[in-house]
């Protein structure tokens, strides 16, 4: 299953509205900022959530906890994706060195 997923482009004021339509969207804002969960973020850079966890000790994106749940600012996410650093990662598996 391949995912299409892109940001969308909206005001704050479309984006609350579409919050208020739609409450089982997978992702919270936050007052400040978007935040996707990990599975999700992975697919989008059809990567593993452990690279991802990589890419967050590496400092190429923060990584906030809830619980025990991890997600991934958006707003980071479109940067690496605009300055393509994430192709220059490994494709598989980060190693631990």
């Amino acid at each position: 299953m391949t995912n299409n997923w892109q940001p969308a482009e909206t005001t704050d004021e479309q984006g609350a509205a579409a919050c208020e339509a739609a409450p089982s969207v997978n992702s919270i804002e936050t007052p400040t900022e978007k935040l996707i969960p990990a599975v999700q973020a992975a697919r989008l850079f059809h990567r593993t959530t452990r690279t991802l966890r990589n890419w967050e000790a590496r400092g190429l994106l923060s990584g906030v906890r809830i619980g025990r749940s991890l997600y991934f600012k958006l707003s980071e996410m479109e940067q690496l994706i605009a300055g393509g650093a994430y192709l220059h990662t490994n494709s598989g598996e980060d190693s631990a060195a």
